[in-house]
C-alpha cells in the first residue's frame, strides 16, 4: 500500500499488535502506540542474507516524510556496511565447514564429494570442531596426520588432511587478512606417497569360466561390473527401473561425477540381467561388494574395462564411458550426449566382444 500522512495519523490499534507495509517501510501498530521501521537485508555470522526490521522512530515524533528518509538512511548505512570485507577471524573449524560446505552446494559438487568432505571432519576431526580456526597449528596437523596414519592407514591421513589443506585455501580466498597463505596447518603435514594400484585381469578366459560357475547373482555382479566398467558403490544403487531399453538410466547422486548418466549395455550385458529373477527393487540387493579370495574382482574390474577400451574406442569416447569428468572445459559443456548414442553403444558392444573373446 501507499502510506498518506492523512492515513498514518488515522490508523488506531484495533486489538492486536498489526504492521503495514509501504515497500521498505513499515508502520508498527500495538496497544502502546505507533512506530515507525525500516526493513532491510542483514548478513548473518554464516554469511547468509537474512530479512530484518528495525526501528527508526515514534510516530508521534517523526512524519511519515522524515521516516521514509530514517528508512533511506538506515538501508544505506547496513548496505555500506555488508561491502565491507565479511571477518572471519573468529570462526571455529565447524563455522569453516558449514562455510565450504555451502560453497560447495553453490558450486554443484557432488553429493559424494560433499559428505566425504563433511564426513572427514565429523568423523576423524570431532575434537577440533569447536576451536577456532586460527588455533590450529602445523604441529597438531601433522601429528593427527601421524595418527591416523597409524590407526587407519596412510590413504585416510592423506585424505583426511587434504580436506583440512582444501578448508583452509578456501578461507585464505575468502578473507586474506584472517587466513593468511602460509597459515594452512597442513604445510607442515608429509604426505605419503601412494603406489598406483594396476592391478587388471590378466587371464580374461579362465575369469569368466570362473564367474559362470556362480550363482545367478553373484556372477551377474561381477561381470557387469567388468562389461560397464561402473564403480561398485554406483553398482550397489542399481534398480531395476533404470535398466529401460538397453541401457541404465543412472541419477547424479548415484554417480561419482554428479550428473545423470546414460550407461549403454552391450548384448552380453543386457543378457546376464535379463536371466536374473528381481526379488527386489534393487538389482544387486545387498549393502557390500561381492569379494573373492582368490579372483580379480572390485575395482580392477573397472580398470581392465578402461584398458580393453583404450585399444578400441577415442579417449573422448572412452572417458564418457567411464564417467570421467572432462578435463576440457570447452569439451564439458559443448559436449551433446545425446548425439553420441549411437558412438556410444557401438563402442560398448566392440568391447564387451573383446572382453568376451
Amino acid at each position: 500500500m501507499k502510506f498518506t500522512q492523512a492515513w498514518v495519523n488515522r490508523v488506531k490499534y484495533a486489538g492486536k499488535q498489526a504492521e503495514y507495509f509501504d515497500r521498505g517501510l513499515v508502520l508498527g501498530v500495538n496497544k502502546r502506540g505507533k512506530v515507525w521501521k525500516a526493513k532491510h537485508d542483514v548478513r548473518d555470522a554464516t554469511g547468509k542474507l537474512r530479512t530484518v526490521k528495525t526501528v527508526i522512530g515514534d510516530v508521534a515524533n517523526m512524519t511519515l516524510r522524515e521516516a521514509r528518509i530514517a528508512r533511506e538512511a538506515t538501508v544505506n548505512a547496513q548496505a555500506a556496511k555488508m561491502s565491507q570485507p565479511q571477518s572471519y577471524r573468529g570462526y571455529t573449524v565447524q563455522a569453516c565447514v558449514n562455510e565450504y560446505g555451502r560453497f560447495l552446494r553453490e558450486k554443484g559438487r557432488s553429493r559424494r564429494t560433499i559428505e566425504q568432505f563433511e564426513t572427514n571432519f565429523a568423523r576423524y576431526l570431532d575434537h577440533w570442531l569447536d576451536r577456532k580456526a586460527s588455533s590450529i597449528t602445523d604441529h597438531q596437523a601433522r601429528a593427527m596426520h601421524e595418527k591416523l596414519t597409524r590407526k587407519r592407514g596412510a590413504r585416510t591421513a592423506n585424505a583426511v588432511m587434504q580436506s583440512v589443506r582444501s578448508l583452509y585455501n578456501h578461507m585464505h580466498k575468502l578473507s586474506k587478512a584472517d587466513f593468511h597463505a602460509d597459515s594452512n596447518p597442513t604445510s607442515g603435514v608429509f604426505w605419503h606417497t601412494h603406489n598406483t594400484r594396476d592391478d587388471v585381469v590378466d587371464d580374461l578366459p579362465a575369469w569368466w569360466t570362473a564367474t559362470d560357475a556362480m550363482e545367478d547373482e553373484r556372477r551377474a555382479y561381477h561381470q557387469i561390473m567388468l562389461l560397464t566398467g561402473l564403480r561398485k558403490n554406483t553398482m550397489l544403487q542399481l534398480k531395476w527401473a533404470m535398466f529401460q531399453n538397453g541401457w541404465l538410466e543412472i541419477p547424479g547422486r548415484l554417480m561419482k561425477s554428479g550428473r545423470n548418466v546414460r550407461v549403454p549395455l552391450s548384448s552380453q550385458a543386457s543378457a546376464i540381467l535379463r536371466k536374473l529373477t528381481p526379488c527386489s527393487d534393487f538389482i544387486f540387493p545387498r549393502s557390500t561388494p561381492y569379494r573373492e579370495k582368490d579372483l580379480v574382482v572390485g575395482h580392477a574390474l573397472r580398470r581392465t574395462y578402461y584398458t580393453t577400451a583404450l585399444g578400441i574406442a577415442p579417449q573422448a569416447i572412452v572417458e564418457l564411458l567411464c564417467d570421467h569428468t572432462p578435463r576440457d572445459p570447452v569439451a564439458k559443456h559443448y559436449t551433446n550426449l545425446a548425439k553420441l548414442d549411437d558412438k556410444l553403444m557401438k563402442a560398448t558392444q566392440e568391447i564387451s566382444d573383446e572382453l568376451r573373446k
